[in-house]
């Protein structure tokens, strides 16, 4: 059953055990029922925080599980998690390798896509990984930049993976 709740930065309120009910008041104080004992008015330390409960919308939640928090992105797929554990691999490889770890990262990106990203000083790459079968391709600020001699295959491991982004960069400049 959905209810209507005021959002306001964490900052500002820090609530933990269980809740009933955390109702907003115009004057920027809240009340707050727990599920044991009485309930507990709080009243804001500084005017600037009233001004900023009383900008904070009202919402709809949906308490689909005990309504503490929003719903999670969806899970991932088998397949996207395979890529994932992959892109990690060779991340940990880039590091054996020498690279800094404050320069790669493995992540999926904002399209559900798995990379494995190198931050040099040109520019954001991102090697992205493939489906079964098909060739590695490398990305540079969004656009495609070239590829890897390599497919995804079983036979093909993430250490020579590693190796062959990390000859790409090389060639590119793009190392210190």
């Amino acid at each position: 059953m959905p209810r209507t709740t005021r959002q306001t930065p964490a900052r500002d309120l820090v609530i933990t055990g269980a809740v009933i009910q955390a109702e907003a008041h115009p004057d920027g104080s809240w009340t707050i029922t727990p599920a044991t004992g009485r309930p507990v008015r709080i009243a804001p330390p500084h005017p600037e925080r009233t001004r900023a409960a009383d900008a904070a919308p009202a919402v709809e939640e949906d308490t689909g599980g005990c309504g503490c928090l929003p719903a999670s992105p969806s899970p991932l797929s088998a397949a996207q998690a395979m890529a994932l554990q992959q892109a990690r691999a060779i991340c940990d490889a880039l590091g054996k390798l020498g690279i800094a770890a404050a320069r790669r990262t493995a992540v999926i990106d904002d399209a559900r896509r798995t990379v494995v990203r190198y931050a040099a000083a040109h520019g954001l790459y991102a090697l992205h990984i493939p489906p079964q079968g098909a060739q590695f391709a490398v990305y540079r600020d969004g656009r495609r930049n070239g590829a890897l001699g390599a497919r995804r295959v079983p036979a093909v491991s993430d250490d020579h993976l590693a190796a062959l982004y990390l000859a790409y960069l090389r060639d590119r400049g793009e190392l210190d």
